[in-house]
């Protein structure tokens, strides 16, 4: 990875390290809930997603 590139985290990953179903995470994804971009047939989240899904929930911001 070089400078300005971020991880991409494929469901499965995501679902490893948030200890979550994989399904539970595509459900988000079909509610809007959480952002992924779709790669051929698999999705991705980033760094930055992962990170704000371990600080705020799936809102993505602080909640007021």
């Amino acid at each position: 990875m070089t400078a300005g590139e971020e991880k991409l985290y494929t469901l499965s990953e995501l679902a490893q390290v948030l200890r979550l179903n994989r399904q539970t995470l595509y459900n988000n994804i079909r509610r809007g809930k959480l952002k992924a971009t779709k790669y051929g047939k698999e999705y991705r989240i980033t760094e930055t997603q992962l990170q704000n899904i371990i600080k705020y929930g799936y809102s993505g911001k602080p909640e007021e």
